[in-house]
């Protein structure tokens, strides 16, 4: 038989309660022996509630967007030309061990355009562009491509 999913109905927020915990924290720190490990530990906890506070504060901000296609990667086109069809491409931004971090949708009207848009992601990390299945440019962090 399947186990029953415990319901916790919080009476506060999770603001309130990441405050009432970094202040728990650093009332036990000034009972610990000063400049004891305990003390550093129950302060480092306090300061991890407040940040964390901070963050769910941020991520919950209605200012915060999810990344969107880079307009700048959309070159400005007069009236009288012909509008061309734009692709969809992926700059696919890896981690150290190579996992992707960061996935940026790119909307270019040929390779030469994406890869200058994609050129733009690297910064620390190495960047490889795709066009659905299609693995069109990787770049470096060092300037060279792969």
């Amino acid at each position: 038989m399947a186990q029953k999913r415990r319901c916790i109905k919080n009476e506060k927020t999770f603001r309130e309660r990441l405050a009432d915990e970094a202040l728990r924290f650093r009332e036990a720190a000034e009972n610990a022996p000063p400049g004891s490990h305990a003390q550093e530990l129950l302060l480092r906890r306090a300061r991890q509630a407040e940040t964390a506070s901070r963050v769910n504060e941020w991520v919950s901000s209605p200012g915060l967007q999810p990344p969107k296609v880079w307009e700048s990667c959309f070159p400005t086109r007069s009236r009288h030309l012909p509008r061309r069809t734009a692709w969809g491409y992926d700059a696919r931004v890896l981690g150290d061990d190579g996992h992707v971090i960061n996935c940026v949708e790119v909307r270019c009207c040929d390779d030469e355009e994406a890869i200058r848009c994609a050129k733009r992601l690297v910064d620390g990390h190495a960047v490889v562009l795709w066009q659905e299945k299609r693995k069109v440019a990787a770049f470096r962090p060092d300037g060279f491509g792969e």
